[in-house]
């Protein structure tokens, strides 16, 4: 028997922007990996996806929101620094934590999740100080505080439950700590509570709705949450806008009916309201952005009008 010994022994090569910060190595092979999804799992999706849009016979609204540049550059910026899902990489700004330090969130490798730690790298090491899965949605009111919002599904009926995270407070656990997975169907965790917690059930009917909140919420104004609940079949969906005013003691529920046809995986990404206008601009997954008067009806796709017209 002959072994042969191959002394070139490949090193890895490190990911560009991605090696963790000062002092960090190459990213492994496997983890390189982990990071690109393979071409037939994208091509699987598109054909899935188009599919399913062929055989359930929804439907995309149409017409457009002709805007001058200097308004369509206005809202589109507006949009993009809205809360939104920890996945999207500004909604995950360093806050404080323990100590004055900061705090910094990363992916957890394989999981769809996201921890806050105290390094900053794409992939955590270190001490971890709350978990959040990838649909959660996350709003910064300031340095030292977190709002949570995500969809939870407990023994009882669904609820969209939001959260207050004093995060100089919080306290670091060990992966032994973490279940991993949601718990009561939750999926954010943290070894301590956080400050206030309400849960918004999704039956209720659209207009305003007096809502005790806790102290903690006081200092958020204002909070515009999508709500998307499974329908009574597998292509339908229930969307709806959750508006909450934590200095007013109210909640506005506002349905759409017209995304609804869209379908169950149309989910609202970014979603921002309009101060000077009242009007929704949002994103949805696989969509460019589009307009949405207060009432919650469609007013077109954003469109930048032609100087010339």
């Amino acid at each position: 028997m002959i072994v042969r010994a191959n002394h070139a022994v490949r090193q890895p090569r490190p990911l560009g922007g991605t090696s963790g910060g000062p002092g960090a190595g190459p990213l492994s092979r496997t983890t390189r990996q982990a990071m690109v999804k393979p071409p037939h799992l994208r091509a699987m999706e598109v054909h899935c996806t188009a599919m399913l849009l062929r055989d359930s016979g929804l439907r995309t609204p149409s017409g457009k929101a002709d805007l001058p540049p200097k308004e369509h550059r206005r809202l589109i910026n507006f949009l993009m620094n809205a809360p939104g899902p920890v996945q999207f990489p500004k909604c995950r700004r360093p806050v404080l934590g323990p100590d004055g330090r900061y705090l910094y969130w990363g992916r957890w490798l394989m999981k769809f999740y996201f921890m806050l730690g105290d390094r900053p790298s794409m992939f955590l090491r270190g001490r971890w100080y709350l978990a959040a899965a990838l649909n959660c949605r996350v709003l910064s009111p300031s340095q030292d505080q977190l709002v949570i919002s995500r969809h939870v599904q407990p023994p009882g009926p669904d609820v969209l439950r939001v959260n207050v995270y004093n995060t100089p407070s919080l306290e670091p656990f060990r992966l032994r700590e973490w279940p991993g997975r949601p718990v009561g169907g939750d999926p954010v965790f943290s070894k301590r509570p956080p400050l206030g917690t309400v849960d918004l059930p999704p039956s209720w009917a659209p207009g305003r709705h007096p809502f005790a909140f806790p102290e903690p919420f006081q200092g958020c104004d204002e909070i515009v949450m999508p709500v998307s609940f499974k329908g009574a079949s597998r292509w339908t969906a229930i969307q709806k806008l959750c508006v909450a005013r934590p200095s007013q003691g109210e909640v506005e529920v506002i349905n759409l009916p017209w995304w609804e046809a869209m379908g169950y995986g149309r989910v609202i990404l970014l979603l921002a309201r309009d101060s000077a206008t009242g009007d929704f601009v949002a994103q949805a997954i696989g969509t460019t952005p589009f307009l949405m008067n207060p009432k919650g009806e469609f007013a077109g796709w954003l469109s930048k009008r032609d100087k010339a017209a």
